[in-house]
């Protein structure tokens, strides 16, 4: 970290924003604008996504309503390297810009270049759709010096952040919350976002299962048992792995996760002998999930990519958490716990197999 830096962090966080308030450009200050009708003609557009897969994907109809609705200019999209597998399946997108240093410190020499060439780019509007988002990335929406820099109330004040959703605390899907962004732009939303399959991941899919030992013709089962191993512990994980496989199902454990099972999963894995696919690519963990005759999952990536497909899918989720993260749909059932999993639970999954399993998507 620079010399900056470690002065900003002995100043303390009031006083360091008030510092890189100073850095934002003075003709980027300004507040003086209408919503929607002084972006109706804007030529460059700079949408920064999420560092999280997960908040990504919840931010897919937003980033394609905001395309639709900007039709006429360039959109790019700014994000870090684990989202540019999803971020790359996006149509209409002019630039996909990579920024592997949004850790780093703002006043860093790396920071420093990337703000450079986001302004160099001359941006009208800048949307940040990180919910959450960190000092560093703030500064360089500020950075921009777009005149319209829009986000969530949550994650930034102005100078930073000059036209801001306030979200209210009632239950709400998140992708519907997110799109609340884009109609403060004008933006209308495009609800029936769908993914598509390559037929190339497909066949590449088709081949994994074939290596794994499994039939092409299996039903398949696509089980997120690394979540569920993490959450819920590996005996339950197992117990509901078991429960299914008694349905007839051929199970697979999947994920698009890099991170290495802990040694309770992997002696599951071994026992039941399971075929698994971590940190796959994200389109063969999709041309998978679209195949299954169900998928089974609860607050990740999997269940939300089955959702995209519309791919038949079974949520389990504790009963705060269902409301924000499992959508209405004829493919989809949520099954709620309270607290924790238990065998209530694991029949429950069980009987809504069946009727799931007969639905094949239309997509």
């Amino acid at each position: 970290m620079p010399l900056a830096g470690r002065l900003l962090n002995l100043l303390g966080q009031p006083v360091a924003a008030s510092v890189l308030r100073s850095t934002v450009p003075r003709s980027a200050r300004t507040t003086a604008y209408t919503v929607p009708r002084d972006i109706a003609e804007a030529g460059k557009v700079l949408i920064m996504l999420p560092a999280e897969p997960l908040d990504a994907l919840h931010q897919l109809t937003t980033i394609i309503s905001l395309i639709a609705h900007f039709r006429h200019a360039s959109v790019d999209l700014f994000c870090a390297p684990a989202i540019v597998p999803y971020a790359g399946t996006i149509q209409g997108v002019g630039r996909l810009i990579e920024c592997g240093n949004i850790s780093d410190h703002p006043l860093s020499a790396s920071m420093k270049r990337t703000a450079a060439g986001l302004r160099d780019a001359g941006y009208d509007v800048c949307v940040v759709l990180d919910r959450s988002a960190g000092p560093s990335l703030l500064w360089l929406a500020g950075q921009t010096g777009a005149r319209i820099r829009a986000g969530f109330d949550a994650c930034g004040a102005y100078p930073f952040i000059n036209f801001r959703v306030r979200l209210s605390g009632r239950p709400l899907y998140r992708p519907d919350q997110n799109l609340f962004v884009a109609r403060m732009l004008g933006a209308a939303p495009k609800q029936n976002s769908r993914w598509g399959v390559s037929k190339v991941a497909i066949e590449e899919a088709g081949r994994l299962l074939i290596e794994a030992g499994m039939a092409a013709d299996a039903p398949l089962a696509c089980f997120d048992g690394f979540s569920f191993c993490r959450r819920h512990g590996p005996e339950w994980t197992g117990a509901q792995m078991r429960r299914l496989s008694a349905l007839g199902l051929s199970m697979c454990w999947l994920t698009t996760e890099n991170a290495a099972p802990d040694e309770p999963t992997v002696a599951l894995l071994r026992k039941e002998r399971v075929p698994a696919f971590a940190g796959i690519p994200v389109a063969h963990a999709a041309a998978l999930a679209r195949r299954a005759r169900v998928v089974i999952a609860g607050k990740s990536s999997l269940f939300e990519i089955a959702h995209l497909l519309d791919a038949p899918a079974i949520g389990i989720f504790d009963a705060w958490e269902a409301a924000a993260y499992c959508p209405s749909s004829a493919r989809i059932r949520c099954i709620c716990y309270d607290g924790a999993p238990d065998a209530t639970t694991i029949e429950a999954v069980a009987a809504a197999v069946g009727p799931l399993s007969a639905v094949r998507s239309r997509y």
